[in-house]
């Protein structure tokens, strides 16, 4: 991507990868390695990073410094700086939004750059469209975008969503309740495949609308007035505003959302995909049985055919470009973070699976990684229950000097209330604390807290304030 970031940027950009594996911060020593540069470059281009954006700082220690991210800022809207401040995606921004500029001049003006260095820009920009096979070029005689619409309409969406062009409140204006409207409609229209992110919704709208009203509709298909979801979504929409849509206004406007045919809105729709289809049946099948295999050997309940419709609509599905185009990174949410991070190898083991289902099905420029961890995050309970599986197993021990029935009592509300790997044991005196090596003591003895690092002080009954505290020290204990 040297054609499109400097040296600098791209050193920033790879600083936010790292920063997204290492919440923690990264030593300055590590980033370099990383970044295949020298301590003393690394250490420029980290102040500078530091004094460039919001959110990002430096520690100082005797041996090494640390970059790290301060919570004034996420990754995303750091990352979103550095694509406004890009010179390439301004050029791009400024070419689709002024369909007056018409000429290589009248845009080196408009971006403060001489005609040579705007012609340069715009080699580097179309070299790097060949490179990835993005079918969108910038013409310079008259000055326009020209390739395919609905790839144009794809990448200036994740464009404005990735560069936090315009807020949610400005794309919305004053069409709030339409818009709202429009959403909640088409999330209905397809209740089994979730929109993740309303804002990404919104700038694909914002493009879209664009695009027609300036003269850049979308062939409209024969067959989309025989399509169940863009049926389904025009009755939803007459219901809410009580007037209807043409065929090419909703082809032009929620583009592409209502128009996959391949996607499917329930198991019988997706039963009938097969049957046309026997590469996808079979597809499906071993997937499916993959699936049940990988979950027996975790201990897991057996998934549901459910399952097979989310992962063929999130592969099917023609927003493929959202998370593959490679001018911009995939920052990862803290949730896929944190499904990387806390169980690894069912991470691993299923990414394979699906890998094996994606390439028998042939399909490529398809982001493995991202499907695998989504998979896991709106899998229904999945992600709890492999949380629970991920901890080591706790023991609390309950010594109290009050009557068996009351601590029996604290100890049942333990029990029910802690997490499923926490073993609460009672205890009736110190011999037994040690035999049993408690990781935690609950205990109203002054004495017993003088012989363990662990212990929480309770008397009587835990109240909420006290589970809450015993569930943030149980939590400590396995970091």
């Amino acid at each position: 991507m040297d054609r499109i970031f400097s040296k600098q940027e791209n050193s920033y950009i790879g600083m936010v990868q790292q920063l997204q594996v290492h919440a923690e911060g990264i030593p300055i020593s590590h980033l370099a390695k990383t970044l295949n540069i020298d301590e003393k470059s690394a250490l420029y281009y980290a102040e500078k990073f530091s004094q460039d954006y919001q959110g990002i700082a430096i520690e100082y220690g005797p041996w090494d410094a640390v970059l790290y991210r301060q919570p004034v800022a996420t990754l995303n809207q750091i990352y979103a700086s550095i694509l406004q401040n890009n010179l390439c995606f301004n050029l791009l921004k400024v070419l689709f939004e002024d369909e007056e500029i018409s000429s290589i001049n009248q845009l080196a003006d408009q971006l403060y750059i001489n005609k040579s260095y705007c012609s340069d820009l715009i080699t580097r920009i179309n070299q790097v469209f060949v490179d990835y096979q993005v079918d969108i070029k910038i013409e310079t005689q008259p000055l326009q975008l020209s390739g395919d619409e609905g790839i144009i309409r794809l990448f200036f969406a994740v464009l404005y969503y990735k560069a936090q062009y315009l807020t949610s409140e400005e794309i919305l204006g004053k069409n709030a309740n339409l818009i709202q409207g429009i959403f909640q409609s088409l999330s209905a229209s397809r209740y089994y495949f979730p929109i993740e992110e309303q804002y990404y919704f919104l700038a694909q709208f914002h493009v879209n609308r664009h695009r027609y009203e300036t003269g850049h509709p979308l062939k409209l298909p024969s067959m989309l007035s025989q399509s169940e979801l863009v049926t389904q979504f025009k009755q939803l929409y007459y219901q809410r505003f009580r007037e209807s849509l043409t065929w090419e206004e909703i082809y032009n406007y929620f583009f592409p959302f209502l128009m996959n045919e391949r996607i499917a809105i329930n198991n019988a729709d997706l039963a009938y995909l097969e049957m046309e289809t026997p590469r996808l049946a079979q597809a499906n099948y071993n997937l499916y049985q993959s699936l049940v295999d990988l979950f027996k050997r975790y201990g897991l309940a057996q998934p549901s055919k459910q399952t097979i419709l989310l992962i063929h609509n999130y592969l099917i599905w023609d927003l493929k470009i959202k998370f593959t185009v490679p001018f911009f990174l995939n920052i990862y949410s803290e949730m896929t973070t944190l499904a990387l991070e806390q169980f690894p190898e069912f991470y691993h083991d299923l990414y394979r699976e699906i890998e094996c289902y994606v390439n028998s099905l042939k399909i490529k420029h398809c982001d493995i990684a991202y499907i695998t961890s989504q998979i896991i995050l709106l899998w229904d309970g999945l992600m709890l229950v492999l949380l629970d599986m991920g901890k080591k197993p706790l023991t609390l021990a309950v010594f109290q000097t009050s009557s068996i029935i009351k601590v029996q009592a604290t100890a049942h509300v333990l029990q029910t209330e802690l997490p499923k790997h926490v073993r609460v044991e009672i205890v009736n005196n110190e011999q037994e604390i040690a035999s049993l090596k408690a990781d935690l003591v609950l205990t109203d003895n002054l004495q017993v807290t003088q012989l363990t690092d662990s212990f929480y002080y309770l008397e009587g009954l835990p109240t909420l304030n006290d589970l809450l505290a015993l569930k943030k020290l149980i939590y400590h204990l396995q970091a």
